[in-house]
């Protein structure tokens, strides 16, 4: 005899609500989450191995991760629900048909040598993993691919803060291209870092400690005063090198 369980794949369910956990919070990132949809961390656990997912627990992952219902129930669709940023990721550029006009917006660049993409308000809506809400996006940007060479992965924020300048200036905005993440390739560069314990994203310069090798370091290149070092802890991540900067010459 099959058991209700089974005959609804429950056990497909669990393996989503992993799915969703380790892809907003990572893979140790199990409290975080359990705090965010109202339940214990041993209560996480427990469905994550096999146990029964109350409704009102897919209901708050659902709600608190904007994931897609019908796939967490059933497993069909996209996992998450489009947003206003996937609206903005999903547009085409239409330029006047006038040789004369297009020349003025364009002059000799092809129309494909353009992305438009999402214009964050903070680095944080770039974390690792986090779902950018319509509060998130300041509106549509277009950009040319010399400065995006990889629109999918790239978020374009801007930034607040003096920490970076003069390289990067306060209120500018900046790509981070999430292709390049991992640490050991971007000693010297610019990077955006997530930082688990407040779960806020910050630019810095990664630098190796000197004191223990293996650690890492984001450093200011404007220290003093609230601009310090950050030191790496195992759950903080590099998400991304900060590719270009935009802003105004002063």
């Amino acid at each position: 005899m099959i058991s209700s369980r089974k005959r609804f794949g429950e056990e497909k369910i669990n393996e989503r609500l992993r799915m969703v956990r380790e892809k907003f919070e990572g893979a140790r990132g199990k409290l975080r989450f359990a705090r965010k949809i109202g339940e214990s961390h041993s209560n996480i656990s427990r469905y994550e191995r096999g146990r029964t997912v109350p409704a009102h627990v897919l209901a708050r992952v659902a709600e608190a991760y904007s994931v897609n219902p019908e796939w967490l129930l059933t497993g069909k669709g996209a996992m998450l629900m489009p947003t206003e940023a996937d609206r903005v990721r999903g547009l085409e550029l239409a330029l006047p048909s006038a040789p004369r006009d297009r020349e003025k917006l364009v002059g000799r660049e092809e129309l494909s040598d353009f992305y438009v993409l999402p214009l964050l308000r903070d680095p944080t809506a770039a974390g690792p993993g986090r779902r950018i809400t319509d509060e998130d996006v300041e509106g549509p940007a277009i950009i040319h691919r010399a400065w995006c060479p990889h629109p999918d992965t790239t978020d374009y924020v801007r930034v607040r803060g003096d920490s970076m300048e003069p390289v990067i200036p306060d209120g500018s905005i900046v790509t981070i291209d999430k292709s390049y993440s991992n640490p050991e390739e971007l000693i010297g560069q610019v990077v955006a870092i997530y930082i688990a314990e407040t779960e806020e994203v910050t630019i810095r310069r990664l630098q190796k400690d000197a004191v223990k090798p293996r650690c890492y370091i984001g450093v200011p290149d404007n220290a003093g005063g609230n601009n310090r070092p950050v030191v790496l802890t195992r759950d903080d991540r590099v998400i991304g090198r900060v590719v270009s900067v935009h802003a105004l010459v002063r």
